[in-house]
């Protein structure tokens, strides 16, 4: 199984009131080379933004992998550790669940 590195994150201007524009970025590493991958999300918040970055991630992984996703959002990892509950964005920890579903994923914060 290959052991890949994702290291991603969300930000949203506006935070989902009015003009927000908001877009997700992943980083992946596997053996010394990276893959970037970015979606433009207008209108979302700032934490479904965290949520889709950490999607791109894995959905681009093409086979099973051993996974260490790194994120800076406590909210994600947390909620992927299950020590925050999941109370908004369903469709998008849905999303989440189904890319992550095929891989042995390690949640890790950073600053």
């Amino acid at each position: 199984m290959k052991h890949v590195t994702i290291v991603c994150d969300g930000s949203s201007l506006g935070n989902g009131r009015g003009e927000t524009r908001a877009a997700a970025v992943a980083i992946l590493e596997y053996r010394g080379a990276r893959k970037i991958l970015g979606e433009y999300l207008g209108n979302c918040t700032n934490q479904q933004a965290e949520i889709v970055a950490a999607c791109l991630g894995l959905e681009a992984l093409k086979e099973p992998c051993q996974v260490k996703l790194i994120s800076d959002s406590q909210y994600v990892i947390k909620t992927m550790k299950g020590e925050f509950k999941r109370k908004t964005n369903h469709e998008f920890w849905e999303r989440l669940d189904s890319a992550k579903k095929l891989h042995k994923v390690t949640w890790e914060w950073t600053r």
